[in-house]
């Protein structure tokens, strides 16, 4: 009865869908379905989507500088341990200065930025959670999304 009930459970497992066992895919695959990333994964992801990227250190701690279409940003990381971040945010700061009326608008109008102001100037970020799930595919998906609501930021189409 013992290997009867251990037999159900192994072919149990076999049934699970492919993203059960997506973490133990080759190396590089980019729609690998991963809870946490690390820097040099999304640094690696962003020059596949064609945006020059690096990892750097600033205040002892790892981020991705990256300059995209017409503007310099960085990517922050967040809940991080040794197998790597539960989230990371996009970041650009911009010295231009806008009234809060614009930046009110600004987050009503875009879905996924987040503006913000201070005596330094704009700033402007977009989140992301790893946790529960996400492809390195998904990451170059939300550095294009970040790249093109930055100038929609500045020069709202409508």
């Amino acid at each position: 009865m013992r290997n009867l009930c251990m037999a159900t459970v192994l072919a149990c497992c076999f049934l699970l869908p492919e993203a059960s066992f997506a973490q133990l895919g080759p190396k590089g695959q980019t729609n690998q379905i991963l809870s946490k990333v690390t820097p040099e994964q999304v640094a690696a992801a962003l020059i596949q989507a064609g945006f020059a990227s690096k990892v750097v250190t600033q205040d002892n701690e790892r981020v991705v500088q990256v300059t995209m279409h017409g503007f310099n940003a960085f990517v922050f990381f967040y809940g991080c341990d040794k197998q790597g971040c539960q989230a990371y945010q996009f970041f650009a700061g911009f010295s231009d200065k806008v009234t809060s009326d614009y930046i009110n608008a600004a987050n009503q109008r875009l879905l996924f930025l987040k503006a913000s102001m201070t005596n330094d100037g704009t700033f402007l970020t977009m989140d992301s959670l790893a946790t529960g799930g996400i492809t390195l595919d998904n990451v170059k998906e939300n550095a294009k999304m970040f790249d093109s609501q930055v100038p929609e930021f500045f020069n709202p189409s409508s």
